[in-house]
């Protein structure tokens, strides 16, 4: 897996030495309320981030570790997974609490968004969001994704935002996009 780069950020992929960083971005209950429905604790987090960490090496993207550039802060997690029990590829973030309102995630995601379209070849990526959480609605839209109508992911109703290859050009620089 590869390294992606922003403008304000390092996207990393997960290694061992990220669980401190990991767990305590579990352990909040803000961050963690559209997640896991709440905290998480180290034994769990670890096992994401094993989790994690195996999907990368299997399917060569996963979840990236988003590190702030030039301090190098971990601010959160952004990539892609497959659904469970599917072919979905899903894009996921969460963002630590001080991240928050500073259009990071937006800035994430367009980037994993580009790499899936661009470099992975991919022909769809979905996002689910469960119907409060309009801060992540507005992410979605923001880089292009579209309402597809409600859905029923991981056993919860959810908003369901799509966005295929041929809507992804919003996303490339010019010398990006390929011809032909």
């Amino acid at each position: 897996m590869e390294t992606l780069y922003t403008d304000r950020m390092v996207l990393k992929p997960f290694e061992a030495a990220d669980l401190d960083d990991l767990a305590a971005l579990y352990a909040d209950p803000d961050v963690m309320r559209y997640v896991f429905h709440g905290p998480v604790d180290r034994e769990r987090s670890a096992l994401a981030l094993h989790r994690m960490m195996l999907h990368a090496s299997q399917h060569g993207f996963g979840m990236w570790a988003m590190r702030s550039r030039p301090a190098d802060v971990f601010l959160g997690r952004c990539g892609l997974q497959h659904v469970q029990d599917s072919h979905e590829i899903e894009l996921g973030y969460t963002l630590v609490r001080r991240a928050w309102g500073r259009g990071l995630a937006t800035e994430a995601t367009r980037e994993v968004l580009r790499h899936a379209f661009l470099e992975l070849r991919l022909p769809r990526v979905i996002a689910v969001a469960e119907p409060e959480n309009v801060a992540s609605f507005r992410v979605m839209e923001k880089v292009g994704m579209h309402r597809a109508g409600p859905a029923v992911y991981y056993g919860e109703e959810v908003t369901l935002f799509e966005m295929v290859r041929a809507e992804a050009q919003s996303l490339l620089a010019p010398s990006e996009i390929p011809y032909g």
